[in-house]
């Protein structure tokens, strides 16, 4: 009789293990799971920053650059060319806009 008892004991105890180790499984994973959640989340701040950066460089450094080009690329003389000139800065002008709205979003 005492045999059976400690093999039953044994067993419970056993039982008790198993489950303890699933536990600490679940728990090691789950932990795991939230620490790529959040340094996934990071890279895609860390991203979402380094572009608002970028195009913030490119909305700002080129502007007065770009209102050079704009002021000669606009026709000033009434030649053949100005069709062509004058298209360009409007292309300028639209890219320009493009990249503001873009930035603001």
């Amino acid at each position: 009789q005492t045999a059976v008892a400690k093999t039953t004991t044994l067993h419970q105890y056993h039982h008790h293990i198993i489950i303890i180790i699933i536990i600490i499984i679940i728990i090691i994973s789950l932990i795991i799971i939230i620490i790529i959640i959040i340094i996934i989340i990071i890279i895609i701040i860390i991203i979402i920053i380094i572009i608002k950066i970028i195009i913030f460089i490119i909305v700002l450094v080129p502007l007065p650059l770009l209102l050079l080009l704009l002021l000669h690329l606009t026709p000033i003389d009434d030649s053949d060319n100005n069709s062509t000139s004058s298209g360009i800065g409007i292309i300028i002008i639209i890219i320009i806009i493009l990249i503001n709205t873009s930035g603001s979003i």
